[in-house]
């Protein structure tokens, strides 16, 4: 391969000089650059070659020996022996454990090789050529589409993923001109002797993501073995002050039922210093796993399951991952050991942590934390579930009625799942039962075997002040893990998982908390907050900054949007607006009107933080705090709009609607 002042790449394919008749062909260098230059414009042009083997004497050179010395005297440097790429002789009868081949091997037991000695007498390099080959013809088209790539390309790909470019990159630099076509076009099969073909047309995609993922591989790796890696890893996290779980355990046989007869149960799990910052603050987990990510590194060389605990984050609103646990068990044993030491160990302690349907994980979640935790199972896990039996409901009548059925069953089990409280589930429940033990019995016992006893875990009626509904901010991590940073590839080493959990996506999510945090970027808002943002910033500026009384630097009072003479109190923690004491803001655990007013006059940033439910959402002011508000909010009125001292003002009451925590 050549590269042109066009920088257009080529692959190049020579045939050997015309007075080469037989083989082998013997060649003299007298130094390595003229054999290194020999190897890539000449023989690297006939063919693909494969470097099979590589020897260096260590023995002191022959020159220090003398007639007394002992031993043997070194008679050469190093010696290489490379081979074609089609070398390589397939048995007839594949092994039964590989995977079926589709398509046709490259390799034919070609005998072509390059033998080079360095004799250390005089340095001279004798090469021992074997340029014909067998069973494939090296100078065509289909060769190089079948043979590896050739090494200048090779470098050409490294260096650009050195330089952190991806496939689409380097796709947009391989891609030819029409001038660069045409050339191309016009020229192909002048000189009988000469192939060159533009290299754009040969490398592929796989091409760019395998030398990736050779460089990923490279960087992660800190051991050959796995094992070895995996520890080294926890060692650099340990020092970064990382909470770390790493523990092999070897199950008794009592215990391999129960852990889907694993001899041995392998748990890693981390929490990094700024994970737990957010861990500890949050109420609300949703916790979840998912499988085909990594490959054990113990005797059975299993599958692991990455367990993740997500949160929203208070500053960006977005689903953040908060802990990781790498298991190869999927049981309640591991789980329960993975969730005491989040406990013990990192002072976890949440009010509501959604999953799946997973009996397994909320067995483990209610051996570790008891009655403590509420826990919650998501809605379109559950909707999924129940579909799947209400399409087994029939009439005996017709096939309408059978639909109708069907329909009165989803809109029953609706007004089950988003009733406002336990009263009003009851009365639908009852509803439900009498409608279904005369219609379908089958359908009723099933729900209430596997369903009314865990009422309390899946209707909103027992879900005040929860923020989701649905495990869906795990659902998306899991998807965006397994597609942008695993790249669909199921077999990666644990220490890989652990490199790219640590050093690449807790980078990005670290980047995306401060973008937000310093105005680089916009909070997330959910399709209720636009709401609230909208009509906040439909007021025009002078009515919006009237409706703003400042106190003190932790305090903004602002006026209620619909009801007259009524003000709420705004906390600014750390720079930030932290939380309001309006029922919408309190209840509905969202961004309210009065926080984005202040967002958008004062330029105050938003920070989310739920309140606890132990504080009183609404409290009182006394008559000497309204004289006080009133008296600040004139004074800005008068700065702002040159009123004279002596303007008499209104005296405005400010009253209060106080709710039960």
């Amino acid at each position: 391969m050549n590269n042109q002042t066009n920088d257009t790449l080529y692959i190049v394919r020579k045939r050997p000089p015309v007075d080469w008749v037989s083989s082998p062909m013997e060649l003299t260098f007298h130094n390595e650059y003229n054999f290194n230059k020999w190897f890539n414009e000449e023989a690297s042009c006939h063919a693909t070659w494969n470097k099979k083997k590589s020897t260096t004497s260590t023995a002191a050179p022959s020159t220090s020996y003398t007639k007394d010395t002992p031993g043997l005297r070194k008679k050469i440097d190093w010696s290489l022996l490379y081979v074609c790429d089609h070398s390589r002789k397939l048995s007839s009868i594949p092994p039964a454990t590989k995977k079926r081949r589709t398509n046709l091997s490259k390799h034919t037991g070609c005998t072509a090789k390059i033998k080079a000695t360095k004799r250390a007498v005089d340095g001279i390099i004798e090469v021992t050529y074997n340029w014909m080959h067998d069973g494939h013809n090296p100078f065509s088209e289909q060769y190089i589409k079948e043979s590896r790539l050739p090494l200048d390309v090779k470098n050409w790909i490294e260096k650009h993923v050195e330089e952190k470019k991806d496939w689409r990159g380097m796709k947009d630099l391989l891609q030819l001109s029409n001038e660069e076509m045409s050339e191309f076009e016009n020229e192909i099969n002048v000189d009988p002797n000469v192939l060159k073909i533009p290299a754009a047309l040969r490398v592929h995609r796989h091409d760019i993501v395998n030398q990736i993922q050779q460089r990923l591989n490279n960087i992660s790796r800190k051991h050959r073995l796995d094992k070895q890696s995996t520890q080294a890893w926890i060692d650099i996290l340990k020092e970064k002050g990382c909470d770390i779980l790493f523990e092999i355990i070897n199950s008794s046989e009592a215990d391999e039922k129960a852990n889907a007869s694993k001899k041995e149960l392998l748990m890693v799990a981390w929490v990094a210093p700024w994970q737990k910052k957010i861990l500890l603050k949050q109420e609300d987990i949703n916790l979840d796993s998912t499988h085909k990510t990594c490959v054990s590194f113990l005797s059975d060389r299993g599958d692991c399951y990455l367990f993740s605990l997500v949160t929203r984050s208070d500053i960006t609103n977005k689903g953040c991952p908060v802990a990781f646990f790498i298991t190869n068990s999927e049981s309640s044993f591991t789980i329960s050991r993975w969730l005491s030491w989040l406990k013990f160990e990192c002072g976890f302690y949440p009010k509501r942590i959604m999953i799946d349907c997973s009996i397994t994980e909320m067995d483990a979640i209610l051996s570790t934390f008891g009655t403590e935790v509420q826990v919650l199972v998501c809605h379109w896990h559950i909707r999924r579930a129940w579909e799947k039996k209400v399409k087994q409901i029939k009439s005996s009548i017709s096939t309408a009625d059978s639909k109708a059925l069907r329909k009165k069953a989803r809109v029953y089990l609706s007004s089950l799942m988003y009733a406002k409280n336990p009263e009003e589930f009851d009365v639908k429940w009852n509803e439900f039962r009498q409608c279904y033990l005369v219609e379908d019995i089958t359908f009723y016992t099933y729900m209430f075997d596997y369903y009314y006893p865990k009422r309390e875990k899946w209707s909103k009626a027992w879900r005040e002040g929860v923020q989701f509904h649905t495990n869906n901010l795990i659902e998306s991590w899991h998807n965006q893990l397994k597609t942008h940073y695993l790249k669909r590839t199921r077999k990666h080493r644990i220490d890989y998982i652990v490199w790219a959990l640590t050093q690449v996506v807790d980078c990005v999510y670290r980047q995306s908390i401060l973008q937000v945090f310093h105005g680089f970027e916009d909070v997330s808002l959910t399709k209720e907050e636009k709401k609230r943002h909208k009509t906040a910033y439909e007021l025009d500026d002078d009515t919006a900054a009237e409706y703003i009384s400042i106190v003190d630097a932790q305090k903004i009072y602002v006026k209620s949007f619909k009801k007259e003479n009524i003000y709420y109190e705004i906390a600014v923690r750390e720079g930030g607006l932290h939380s309001c004491t309006c029922p919408d803001f309190y209840f509905n655990r969202i961004l309210c009107k009065h926080i984005f007013l202040c967002n958008r006059v004062r330029d105050i940033p938003l920070h989310r933080v739920g309140i606890s439910r132990s504080i009183q959402p609404v409290r009182p002011i006394n008559e000497a705090d309204n004289d006080k508000i009133e008296e600040i909010r004139l004074q800005e009125l008068r700065k702002k709009y040159y009123i004279e001292n002596n303007v008499s003002s209104r005296h405005v009451k400010l009253y209060f609607i106080e709710y039960d925590a």
